[in-house]
């Protein structure tokens, strides 16, 4: 073999396995069912997950709302910086606003 078919040769092995990389990433990214749970890290379907972010609002760099529903449970969540703030409409006042820090301490404010 000479040294161009060797070339050729590795050259459609690499775009075929480029191909089959991409179409991993295609199904994995945007892919549902079945095909998405055959891949390793695929998820399942969404009505098998509890939790959902319904949604994310951006208020600045440092600081984001979050709308997560669990079960049919809706939460409304401030995330600033290194706290993490609990918003509840339905909890009582003394229990309305959670303060959570990543170094582990809990105040309620």
């Amino acid at each position: 073999m000479d040294l161009i078919a060797l070339l050729r040769s590795l050259g459609a092995l690499a775009l075929v396995l480029g191909l089959l990389a991409a179409g991993a990433w295609g199904v994995r990214r945007y892919g549902t069912g079945a095909l998405r749970l055959a891949l390793p890290g695929g998820a399942g379907g969404a009505d098998e997950r509890r939790l959902h972010v319904v949604e994310r609002l951006a208020l600045d760099q440092r600081r984001a709302l979050l709308l997560v529903r669990h079960d049919s449970r809706e939460h409304l969540i401030l995330l600033s910086g290194d706290q993490v703030l609990r918003l509840d409409p339905d909890a009582s006042a003394e229990t309305r606003v959670a303060s959570v820090t990543w170094g582990g301490e809990a105040a309620h404010a």
